[in-house]
């Protein structure tokens, strides 16, 4: 179960965050796409930490 979602820019500045999501999976709708790396830390309900690097 996802806990918690942050996405960031390359350089380190938040674009998104969403909290007590409680779910297996989630769609993002209000992100604005520039052709860009984001880089998703995804944080599950027994606390681990999982970290993606995506092309958006």
């Amino acid at each position: 179960m996802i806990d918690k979602i942050l996405i960031f820019d390359i350089s380190g500045k938040l674009l998104y965050k969403k909290i007590n999501i409680d779910n297996n999976k989630m769609t993002i709708l209000n992100l604005t796409s520039r052709e860009q790396t984001l880089l998703m830390k995804i944080v599950l309900k027994n606390g681990q930490t999982v970290t993606r690097k995506i092309i958006y």
